[in-house]
């Protein structure tokens, strides 16, 4: 979320939803343009 100002200014939010296992799996990928995963 954020479009694209967000991405222009590096303030992308990120939603996700899950088992937690799947999303241990995946925190990696959304970190690298994330830089909070909680």
């Amino acid at each position: 979320s954020g479009g694209q100002a967000g991405a222009e200014n590096g303030q992308l939010s990120i939603m996700c939803g899950g088992d937690p296992a799947d999303y241990a799996r995946a925190e990696p990928v959304l970190a690298a343009y994330a830089r909070i995963c909680a």
